[in-house]
């Protein structure tokens, strides 16, 4: 992968791509094998990934989706697709110093809080001096040690809240390097299955800071920029049945057709026994 410097012409294909993402040249040397994450339309086009369950370790620089109706991490592979980028706790605590964080976002029910993956190539960043409520960013290694219960959201928002916590970060948690960003939503409650969970105004993009226009409708994939949106709304299934493809693959398809059939033989065995 190319290492891009600003005011060059070298790889066209990828300096485009950048500012489709972005919406500018790059200011300063962009390494694209620090990417974690790639649209469909990007150069690689529709690489061979690999699929990928949560519990399994990735080596660096595996390109990987997975199929699953009920893991989030699933829901991006209609957009694009991951790169195994493990970061620790202390890749973390240096990367909000910087007071903007790359994330990825997709639509999801939640309350009390608002999840986001670090996603570093999405071209969507949280602004660290404009969360939606006020308190400490904490970086931890995991879940914190009195973290109570799973990783559920009334866990998330009522540690948050016993911490004055705006911002927790959960590094080093999975097994394929993924990090998890976590944002308390005002008076402890979040839009439920929101695309854009918050105000414009928490988000941004650019290489350098530019506003976020946070287009939800019709694609689930948090975006800023008009022109990113049009491309994904494209790509979002637009029936019930390309979604539960999209999202578990054509054994959730199958699976639902033949639970649907299993169903209406047991009601017809049903009705000629009477």
């Amino acid at each position: 992968m190319p290492v891009l410097l600003p005011g060059q012409q070298d790889h066209p294909e990828w300096r485009a791509y950048l500012r489709w993402v972005y919406g500018q040249e790059p200011s300063e040397a962009v390494d694209l094998n620090g990417f974690s994450w790639f649209y469909w339309n990007s150069p690689l086009g529709k690489l061979s990934t690999v699929p990928h369950g949560s519990p399994e370790a990735l080596p660096s620089g595996t390109a990987w989706t997975c199929e699953s109706p009920w893991l989030p991490e699933c829901r991006f592979g209609a957009y694009g697709f991951f790169v195994a980028r493990p970061a620790s706790a202390d890749d973390m605590r240096l990367a909000v110093r910087r007071r903007r964080l790359e994330v990825l976002r997709v639509r999801f029910p939640e309350e009390g809080v608002a999840w986001f993956y670090s996603g570093v190539g999405s071209g969507v960043f949280l602004n660290l001096d404009s969360l939606p409520s006020p308190g400490s960013v904490v970086v931890s290694s995991g879940l914190p040690p009195d973290w109570h219960g799973v990783g559920m959201d009334s866990n998330a928002a009522s540690w948050m809240t016993q911490h004055n916590c705006s911002l927790l970060v959960l590094a080093e948690r999975f097994a394929d390097g993924r990090v998890e960003i976590v944002v308390r939503a005002p008076d402890g409650s979040a839009s439920e299955d929101a695309t854009c969970p918050f105000s414009a105004s928490a988000f941004s993009t650019g290489f350098e800071r530019s506003p976020c226009v946070c287009r939800g409708d019709g694609v689930a994939l948090l975006n800023c920029r008009p022109e990113v949106w049009a491309n994904l709304k494209s790509r979002h299934p637009s029936t019930w049945a390309s979604s539960l493809f999209a999202a578990g693959g054509s054994w959730t398809v199958l699976g639902l057709v033949v639970f649907l059939a299993t169903a209406f033989f047991a009601v017809l065995l049903q009705h000629f026994e009477k």
